[in-house]
């Protein structure tokens, strides 16, 4: 097997260089030299091998498993490889603006067919005219290096709610400057979902992800501990570290915990 570090593909796209790299099994998905967006495991490509990707699909200890997925931004297409392998019977939409972020994703990173359709669009307009609804959206748009300014915006964050089933929630990664550019994002989303929200920080990394709830989680806390190891064992992924701080994260009263 070829050890070398290799790169696949590089160019660049309204100043951001765009770069896929492959060392021995692994390829990644790098931003400007310094962002691993996605990280694929060839031998293992529904792996979520970074803690980012995992801790997205966190919130579902407190719901059934989605029937349908909507990735707004799509990356390296680690989460729509997850659930088609994990669950080929999840359908999913992943709507992405970047041209060139679309072809890597069919073209490197295995996005899948069965199921699953990726859009080139913005997701601002895409939720206009989208009759759709989700029972798991995951919001992972950046611009630059932090969360988009217009993600703050109320109407915007009512028409993604709009586009959820009863029992439906969004997970928000949110990147930003420092703690009080993250209280806006959060206030925000709390507004609008009437503070049914959990936050998780992800360690040794800068996200936090905002998990938000159309209304009240179907399972308690208690029903969550319960169900853990069931859980862990039907997903196939280890989220004891992520309950154990949102534990530490979200004190009694501050939202769903």
């Amino acid at each position: 097997m070829n050890t070398e570090k290799e790169c696949l593909f590089r160019q660049y796209e309204s100043d951001t260089l765009i770069e896929v790299w492959q060392q021995a099994d692994k390829r990644q998905l790098i931003f400007d030299n310094k962002v691993i967006q996605s990280e694929m495991w060839l031998a293992e490509p529904q792996r979520l091998v970074l803690p980012l990707h995992k801790s997205m699909l966190a919130g579902c200890l407190f719901s059934d498993l989605p029937g349908r997925v909507l990735l707004a931004g799509t990356g390296g297409a680690s989460v729509a490889r997850y659930f088609h392998h994990q669950f080929p019977d999840v359908a999913g939409d992943a709507v992405e603006l970047s041209p060139t972020i679309c072809a890597i994703a069919r073209n490197y990173f295995q996005f899948p067919s069965d199921n699953w359709q990726l859009h080139h669009q913005d997701i601002q307009a895409y939720i206009v005219d989208c009759k759709q609804q989700y029972d798991l959206i995951v919001f992972d748009i950046a611009e630059g290096l932090y969360s988009p300014k217009w993600l703050l915006d109320i109407s915007f964050l009512q028409r993604l709610k709009q586009q959820l089933t009863l029992n439906g929630q969004i997970a928000f990664n949110i990147l930003v400057k420092n703690d009080a550019d993250f209280m806006q994002f959060l206030a925000a989303i709390r507004i609008v979902f009437a503070q049914q929200t959990i936050c998780l920080s992800v360690p040794k990394y800068r996200n936090v992800v905002v998990f938000a709830f159309n209304r009240s989680p179907k399972l308690t806390r208690l029903q969550v501990e319960e169900r853990l190891a069931q859980f862990e064992q039907y997903w196939g992924l280890d989220f004891q570290s992520e309950w154990l701080q949102m534990l530490k994260e979200n004190p009694a009263g501050s939202g769903v915990l």
